[in-house]
């Protein structure tokens, strides 16, 4: 397909969705065409992909077969047989996560490094409240203070959850997975949360609309953005992009109130976490000992 199509493509986009998107989704449809032209579809059984990317991926490539009216591109993205084989990637990817990929919580010179940016964009964002990158401090300072997760807690956050959390000024209530309820301390991120009320004029219900305005593929696309913006964030506090993500920021955090606390189960509430192995699982090995201990005298409590 030639550079004048795509860029017809890309105008078409533009006319429902935001410039970036359009452009995002456009580039996404230009690398299948290159890389994947025999199936479009093989982009997406990659097992390296991300949930989220393949989110993104699989509306680019919606957008793509609705513009140019294939319809047997868009029986074949709708059938059960790509969500089979779909599923079955994302297993095979979460497995090779586990087996190769630990996580490890920033050092304590990384985070002073990445306090030192966050710094740097909130007097941009309170400078202008209203710039298209406003949303980057307090959403990604809230990552980084309360280990919420990018798109199951911080992307789907409402405005009303954020104005009732400033009103009693003590719990933030969120909904997280599973539609469960977590209760975080508003004392760690009041100005974030005054930041986040003022977005967009406060025109806004949920946040993911703020960090991806016009998106059809809602939290995906949010969390790509904040992925994404991570990455920068490393790269200006000179860490390397390729071992920072959100999902870091979230053990780092179990492991400041750890250290803080030595008691797990509040970790647990805190990170909202069903089982106590899960929490375990965040925390790094050398510690095994010392859980255990926890382990044991909360049980003798109950």
């Amino acid at each position: 397909m030639t550079q004048p199509s795509l860029d017809d493509f890309q105008a078409h986009l533009a006319e429902t969705l935001s410039s970036s998107t359009a452009m995002t989704y456009t580039a996404i449809i230009e690398h299948a065409l290159r890389d994947h032209k025999d199936d479009l579809l093989d982009m997406l059984r990659r097992p390296d992909l991300s949930t989220s990317s393949r989110q993104t991926y699989r509306a680019a490539i919606r957008q793509w077969a609705e513009w140019r009216k294939d319809k047997k591109l868009l029986e074949r993205l709708n059938s059960p047989e790509l969500r089979r084989e779909l599923k079955s990637a994302v297993r095979e990817q979460h497995t090779r996560s586990k087996k190769r990929y630990r996580v490890e919580p920033f050092s304590p010179a990384e985070e002073v490094a990445i306090q030192m940016v966050l710094d740097r964009w909130r007097e941009e964002c309170e400078a202008d409240p209203n710039a298209t990158l406003a949303w980057r401090w307090p959403a990604i300072s809230m990552i980084f203070a309360l280990g919420l997760r990018a798109g199951a807690d911080l992307a789907r956050l409402t405005r009303a959850d954020v104005e009732a959390a400033l009103e009693n000024g003590v719990e933030l209530s969120i909904a997280t997975k599973g539609d469960r309820e977590r209760s975080l301390p508003v004392v760690l991120v009041v100005d974030e949360l005054r930041a986040l009320k003022r977005l967009n004029k406060g025109k806004w219900k949920v946040l993911s609309e703020v960090i991806s305005p016009g998106a059809m593929v809602g939290l995906g696309a949010a969390y790509e953005r904040i992925r994404r913006m991570v990455k920068v964030l490393a790269e200006e506090a000179g860490l390397d992009p390729a071992k920072v993500h959100p999902h870091r920021f979230r053990h780092s955090a179990a492991h400041r109130l750890y250290q803080a606390t030595g008691d797990l189960l509040k970790v647990q509430r805190f990170l909202g976490h069903e089982s106590l192995e899960t929490t375990m699982s965040y925390l790094k090995a050398k510690r095994t000992a010392e859980i255990g201990e926890d382990l044991l005298r909360a049980r003798r409590e109950r």
